[in-house]
C-alpha cells in the first residue's frame, strides 16, 4: 500500500468498497486501519455482536483533552434500482465531477481526512484529532451508541466534532431529530352492505391522517421555526399504509407508518 495518497485517489480506494448498510464494512475499516498504522498511527477497531460491521477509533496526537473529532460514517445506501450510467463502485470523472456511490455521503469527507494525514501529522499538534469512523449510520445510526461509548471511555474529552456529512459547504451547527411511529387501528368488520353494523378502520385511519395533515399544516406558521433549517419548520410525513381484506368487507385493520 502506498503511504500517501492525493483525496481523488484515496477516494476512488474508499468508493470500491461495496458498504451498502446490508453488507459488511469491515474490508473497508480494515484497509482504513492499515493506512494510519504505516503511518504509525494504532488504530482501536470495534464491532457488532455479529462480527461482521467494524467501526475505527484513531488519534493523531498527544492524548489530553480539548481535542476535536473528526467523524464519519462508512456504510451507503442501495444503488438497486437506480438508472447508473456509470459502475457507481467505481470513481468515474465526468465534467468536473466524481461520481460514485458514497462520494459525498460521505466517504468523500474520510476520504479529505486520510489523505491530509501526512500533513496533519507534520504540524506538531499540541492538542488532538480523533477519527471516529462508524457503521449502519443509514439504517438509523445502529452503530453510533457503542462508537460513542468507547470514545468516552477511550479518549480524554474533546472539544467538539466535525461531521462530514455534505451540506453545500455551508457549516451547519444542528440538524432536525426525527421520530418514527406505527399505529394501527382495529375496527369491527362485516359484509360492506352493512356499514352501520361495523367500523371501517380504513376510515378511522383516514381521519387521524387528516389529523396529521392539518398538524404539519400548523407547524408551517405556529410551530418552532429554525431559518437555519430548511424547511425552517417541523414536518409529518404519512410512509405507508395498508389495510383491508376485499372491496367488499368492512375493513377490520389498517395500519399506517409516519415520521415527524
Amino acid at each position: 500500500m502506498k503511504d500517501i495518497f492525493s483525496t481523488t485517489e484515496m477516494l476512488s480506494k474508499l468508493i470500491a468498497f461495496d458498504t451498502t448498510s446490508s453488507k459488511s464494512n469491515k474490508p473497508m475499516i480494515d484497509f482504513i486501519s492499515e493506512f494510519l498504522n504505516r503511518h504509525n498511527i494504532t488504530c482501536n477497531i470495534g464491532s457488532n455482536q455479529e462480527g461482521t460491521k467494524g467501526d475505527l477509533l484513531a488519534t493523531i496526537g498527544p492524548m489530553v483533552e480539548g481535542g476535536i473529532v473528526l467523524s464519519g460514517h462508512t456504510d451507503v445506501v442501495p444503488v438497486d434500482g437506480q438508472d447508473w450510467d456509470s459502475n457507481p463502485f467505481t470513481l468515474t470523472k465526468k465534467n468536473k465531477m466524481l461520481f460514485g456511490r458514497g462520494t459525498c455521503d460521505m466517504k468523500g469527507f474520510i476520504a479529505v481526512v486520510l489523505s491530509l494525514i501526512p500533513e496533519i501529522q507534520a504540524l506538531n499538534l499540541k492538542v488532538p484529532l480523533h477519527l471516529a469512523f462508524s457503521y449502519d449510520e443509514e439504517l438509523g445510526c445502529l452503530g453510533a451508541p457503542g462508537l460513542i461509548a468507547r470514545l468516552i471511555q477511550d479518549i480524554p474529552m474533546p472539544m467538539g466534532a466535525i461531521i462530514g456529512e455534505p451540506t453545500g459547504m455551508k457549516l451547519v451547527i444542528a440538524h432536525k431529530g426525527g421520530s418514527s411511529y406505527e399505529t394501527e387501528v382495529t375496527g369491527y368488520p362485516g359484509h360492506a352492505s352493512q356499514t352501520q353494523a361495523g367500523v371501517n378502520a380504513i376510515s378511522v385511519a383516514a381521519e387521524c391522517i387528516m389529523f396529521l395533515n392539518s398538524k404539519a399544516n400548523a407547524f408551517k406558521t405556529d410551530g418552532t421555526l429554525d431559518e437555519r433549517m430548511v424547511p425552517p419548520y417541523n414536518t409529518i410525513n404519512i410512509g405507508t399504509i395498508d389495510g383491508g381484506t376485499a372491496r367488499n368487507i368492512i375493513a377490520g385493520t389498517c395500519r399506517f407508518v409516519w415520521g415527524c
